[in-house]
C-alpha cells in the first residue's frame, strides 16, 4: 500500500498488473482538518508483470506476494459450488453497484466502502455467507435459516450470522438476506 498526495502516470500504471498486488491511495488534507483518502483503481488488471520485466528482483517479489483469484477458492471438483457462487456473485454485484469484491487468501469479501458486508467462504457443499455486524434477530428470516456464529466475537470481534447456499433455490433467499444486511450497514 502506497499513500501520497499524488502519483505519476508510471506509478498509476503499476496497479494494472494482475500479479503485482499493490494499492495506491491519494490523500488530501483540508483546512477544517478533514482528511480524504481516495483509492486509485485500475481499469483492467490482465497483464502480468513477468511479460515486461525479467528482473530477478521483480521475479522474487512476484513469488513472495500472491494476488488471489476466485479460482484459488474453488477446487477443481467443486463445480456445483462454483456455479452457485457465480450466480450469486453476478446477482449481488448487479443489485448493489457500490459493493466491491475483495479476494484474499481464505475468504472473498463484499465491501461497502471500507466495511465488510459479507465474508464468503468457498465450500464444496456451497458458498457460506457470513453477514458482518448482525444477529439472526436482525433479519426478516421467515424460514429461520440464518444462524448465529457463536465464536464471532472471538474471530471477527463483532456479532456475525451465517447462511449457506446449497442449491439454486437458496440464491434468491441469500439475496433477500443480503438486501437487509446492506440496508442496515448503509444506515450506520
Amino acid at each position: 500500500m502506497f499513500i501520497a498526495q499524488s502519483f505519476t502516470t508510471h506509478q498509476q500504471n503499476a496497479i494494472e498488473f494482475k500479479d503485482l498486488p499493490i494499492e495506491l491511495w491519494e490523500v488530501q488534507k483540508y483546512e477544517n482538518e478533514t482528511i480524504l483518502y481516495n483509492q486509485l483503481k485500475s481499469a483492467d488488471s490482465s497483464e502480468s508483470i513477468k511479460t515486461i520485466s525479467k528482473s530477478e528482483t521483480v521475479e522474487n517479489v512476484s513469488k513472495q506476494i500472491k494476488k488471489y483469484s476466485i479460482e484459488d477458492h474453488f477446487k477443481l471438483n467443486w463445480n456445483e459450488s462454483r456455479k452457485l457462487f457465480d450466480v450469486f456473485n453476478e446477482k449481488i454485484l448487479g443489485e448493489f453497484s457500490d459493493l466491491k469484491i475483495n479476494i484474499v487468501k481464505s475468504i472473498i469479501d463484499y465491501k461497502l466502502g471500507n466495511k465488510v458486508l459479507i465474508y464468503l467462504h468457498a465450500l464444496k457443499s456451497g458458498p457460506w455467507l457470513t453477514f458482518s455486524r448482525s444477529r439472526p434477530e436482525d433479519f426478516n428470516d421467515p424460514e429461520k435459516r440464518v444462524h448465529y456464529d457463536k465464536n464471532s466475537m472471538k474471530f471477527y470481534n463483532q456479532h456475525t450470522s451465517s447462511f449457506q447456499i446449497k442449491s439454486a433455490e437458496d440464491i434468491d433467499y441469500a439475496i433477500m438476506l443480503t438486501k437487509q444486511a446492506y440496508k442496515r450497514l448503509k444506515e450506520k
